[in-house]
């Protein structure tokens, strides 16, 4: 009969075994964490989902006990089949994982297991209905605890055998890890085996009956035994933290081909990255390397004189490998050969390197021969290691005279040795030094040549490249060019001498003539004052007509000399650089209108229609009565070139910039390209028939003055005899205008 004391003792045990567990589980957690972060080591997560099943285990028959009623009883006895039923798949997950033999147990595998596992909870679950776990319960109540006295059924004893059989294959492959395995992984087998014997032997004396008390299953409070094992474990051994690795792993995981072949050349053992060499064979294992592999340079390592080598494949893709190859003996215990380890070392990426590096080296070569320069790369100890054709000519010397023989000492002047010597000492001391110099070579017959030096060290060595340039010939054409423009600059000076004595004496003439025409104009002016005068009173006193008209022709020639002067004087003036104008800003239409009326008699006269067009808004910057003055003229012009019968005369103007550009178009007799290059000359006359005595000649040389003066320029255009002129002239335009304009942009 079970006493409620032995109950207690048991549930002792049992929350002892619980709370072990839970605390493994914790650690095991943060364990898995770090491990994760650092090697994924996946076991470690496969440890804790162990813990935690026997924690369910362990609490689940712990409250079936200490529950009320028979119902909550009947639920927590299902309940902790859950972790009983996770254990067995767990356990075998974990010690094939520990042994090194995961890849064993693919995904599916599991799933499988695990799947299981999840119907046989299922009929736990649903016992009520098919009774194929319990086919018959009882609940006895012993002090304040329930517990039950079963009859179990064929679904039990499925889950017993199911069960027993998952733990067997795990703790077979601890079996196989103490036996092969040494040390360390020896002792962690032993606890771990241990651990799981000792819940095992219990569940399975319960299963038999052969436990003090038939009631109970002593296998959760024995977990006691595995939660201080594996606690050993973590505290002695590195258990968890530290695995054995199976020569399986290490082998199928070799990223570089191995064959095993035994005497007879037949394959024993491979690595998955020899499948390459072999032809469509599928299971090489046992076959003869010369039936399975179409590669006939393999076939001599086979020989067993060939120890080493290199061997290049062609892949079932196609691709072309490069492997080095070392035959190793392989001898049992009494050292007798009972086969070979033939190792590949793929080098493929190494050949590949070595190839570019072939290239690159006669891609170099190349360049460094067509430099279009003499090219050499010094030696630390300033020997010519390298030079190219170039360097041959310039030196006079062959390579096989050059190379690995003469010093760059050899081809430098005296007057720049030492010099040299200290900028290459420098640069090898990786001082700032310049990297372009000249400097005087001297080939093999002692001819100094002018050469201009490129110089730099190889990085990360102290070998240097230095490119040299003849540059004898430019040279001798600079000097030459110095030579040269040293003449043209004494000529030069010379000839700016005589210029400035001939400005000199033209200025010296020009102020002669413009103080003589001052003088002439004077004394002219004088005597013709006091005739101006005279003769009019002369001619009313004169009896009879001829005289009249004598003293008409006197008076009339007495005003044109008066006017050739004062003309001839005001051109003096405008031609020198000391007169000043009154600048201001004048309305054009309006200052165009005033000289149309003061000329109107004139117009109407020569029945000329004057049209002006120039807008009201046309203002110009000029000085007010050389403007007067040179519409004047130019209106005057026109009409001594009109027909008798009269015509027109157009003012126009327009915006040019920051000028006004005036037109004056007649429609007068013309003018042919030839007077058009003289219109402007001193004293010219177009046409000498329409001119009188008023005319001197000098109003469009004044107008042509006038208009310089104030910046501008003025021309003239014709289409031809008797197809009327145009005169045109720029002006300034008005300042505010101008502004306004600026504003606008």
């Amino acid at each position: 009969m079970v006493a409620p004391s032995d109950i207690d003792i048991y549930m002792l045990f049992l929350l002892a075994a619980g709370w072990i567990i839970i605390a493994l589980g914790i650690y095991t957690i943060k364990k898995y964490k770090k491990y994760m972060e650092n090697k994924g080591l996946q076991h470690v997560k496969i440890f804790s989902i162990l813990l935690f099943s026997a924690a369910i285990w362990i609490f689940g028959v712990i409250l079936s006990f200490v529950t009320p009623t028979n119902e909550e009883t009947y639920f927590w006895e299902k309940f902790k089949y859950i972790g009983t039923l996770l254990i067995p798949p767990t356990w075998a997950w974990m010690c094939i994982q520990w042994s090194g033999r995961g890849r064993w147990l693919s995904s599916k595998v599991l799933g499988l297991l695990y799947s299981i596992s999840t119907l046989f909870i299922v009929l736990v679950f649903t016992d009520q209905f098919h009774h194929l776990i319990w086919s018959e319960i009882e609940y006895i109540k012993i002090g304040r605890y329930v517990t039950t006295s079963v009859v179990h059924g064929i679904g039990w004893w499925s889950l017993l055998l199911y069960s027993y059989l998952l733990i067997l294959i795990g703790n077979f492959y601890l079996i196989i890890g103490l036996i092969k395995l040494k040390d360390v992984y020896r002792k962690q087998a032993i606890i771990l085996l241990i651990s799981s014997f000792a819940p095992w032997i219990a569940n399975f004396l319960f299963a038999i009956g052969l436990t003090p008390i038939a009631e109970i299953d002593y296998s959760p409070a024995v977990f006691i035994v595995t939660g201080l094992g594996i606690l050993y474990g973590f505290s002695q051994f590195s258990l968890i933290e530290l695995v054995p690795i199976a020569r399986e792993t290490v082998f199928e995981r070799l990223e570089d081909p191995i064959i095993v072949v035994d005497t007879k050349n037949r394959v024993v053992d491979y690595t998955p990255s020899a499948k390459i060499l072999f032809k469509d064979c599928a299971k090489p294992i046992g076959k003869c390397m010369s039936d399975i592999s179409d590669q006939e340079l393999l076939k001599d390592f086979l020989i067993e004189e060939y120890t080493d080598g290199e061997l290049e494949i062609i892949g079932k893709d196609g691709i072309k490998y490069f492997f080095c190859i070392k035959t190793t003996p392989l001898t049992d215990d009494r050292g007798k050969t009972i086969g070979r380890i033939i190792s590949f070392r793929d080098i493929t990426e190494y050949k590949k390197v070595e190839r570019e590096l072939r290239e690159s080296e006669k891609m170099y070569r190349s360049i460094f021969e067509n430099t279009g320069t003499a090219t050499v790369i010094i030696e630390e100890n300033d020997i010519i290691s390298l030079a190219n054709t170039g360097f041959e000519k310039l030196s006079g010397y062959s390579r096989r005279e050059i190379e690995g023989k003469k010093p760059w000492t050899d081809f430098v002047a005296k007057k720049d040795l030492e010099r040299m010597k200290k900028i290459h000492i420098e640069r090898l001391s990786d001082k700032d030094v310049p990297s372009n110099y000249e400097f005087k070579f001297v080939d093999r017959h002692g001819i100094s040549k002018d050469v201009y030096l490129t110089f730099a060290l190889i990085p990360g060595t102290k070998k240097s490249v230095a490119s040299l340039l003849d540059i004898t010939e430019r040279n001798m054409m600079i000097n030459e060019l110095k030579d040269a423009h040293e003449i043209l600059f004494a000529m030069n000076k010379d000839l700016e001498r005589k210029v400035k004595e001939r400005t000199e004496e033209i200025e010296r003439l020009m102020k002669q003539k413009d103080e003589f025409i001052n003088q002439l104009g004077h004394d002219l002016k004088t005597p013709l004052t006091p005739m101006m005068i005279l003769l009019p009173i002369l001619k009313k006193e004169a009896k009879s007509e001829k005289s009249k008209e004598l003293f008409d022709v006197v008076i009339r020639n007495v005003h044109y000399m008066k006017e050739l002067v004062s003309k001839t004087i005001e051109l003096a003036k405008l031609n020198s650089s000391k007169i000043e104008f009154n600048m201001e800003n004048l309305n054009l239409s309006e200052e165009a209108s005033s000289v149309i009326e003061n000329n109107q008699v004139l117009f109407n006269e020569n029945n000329i229609n004057i049209i002006n067009n120039i807008g009201k808004d046309i203002v110009v910057y000029a000085d007010k009565l050389r403007l007067t003055e040179l519409l004047t003229n130019l209106l005057t012009n026109a009409v001594k070139y009109m027909p008798s019968e009269g015509g027109s005369i157009t003012l126009d103007a327009v915006r040019e910039e920051d000028m006004i550009k005036v037109s004056i178009k007649d429609t007068g007799i013309g003018m042919t390209e030839e007077q058009i290059k003289k219109i402007f000359d001193e004293f010219y006359k177009a046409d000498e028939s329409r001119h009188d005595l008023d005319s001197s000649g000098l109003g469009l040389s004044i107008s042509k003055r006038i208009v310089e003066k104030h910046g501008g320029k003025i021309w003239a255009e014709s289409p031809g005899k008797g197809k009327g002129s145009t005169f045109y002239f720029t002006l300034p335009i008005g300042k505010e205008q101008y502004e306004e304009n600026l504003a606008v942009a």
